[in-house]
């Protein structure tokens, strides 16, 4: 009769652990993966910078004006509203939103 007794404590114990262990560890944060566009023909809707890192502060190399037109492949989604823009007769480097379209 006691092992019949025991046999529900123990395995109340062991859900009663799994639960703790499960809610005592802080949730696993996700990163979006990165999605890459291929090269593409854009237009500039409003003057931009090209900066050399995800940053307002990074340096500029390369301007862009409203009415440019360009091929680039775009990357986006692990730095949040940045985009990385690997212009095809151009620079590499990081813009703040889509301030272009598609050509």
């Amino acid at each position: 009769m006691r092992k019949l007794r025991l046999l529900p404590v123990i395995g109340l114990v062991a859900v009663i652990a799994t639960g703790c262990a499960s809610t005592s560890q802080p949730p696993v944060a996700t990163v979006p993966a990165e999605q890459v566009i291929d090269v593409r023909d854009y237009v500039a809707l409003r003057d931009f910078s090209l900066r050399s890192a995800p940053s307002m502060e990074a340096p500029d190399i390369a301007r862009i004006h409203a009415g440019d037109s360009f091929s680039a492949t775009e990357t986006f989604g692990s730095q949040a509203e940045w985009r990385k823009l690997s212009i095809s007769a151009g620079p590499t480097g990081y813009v703040f939103g889509t301030p272009y379209a598609e050509n």
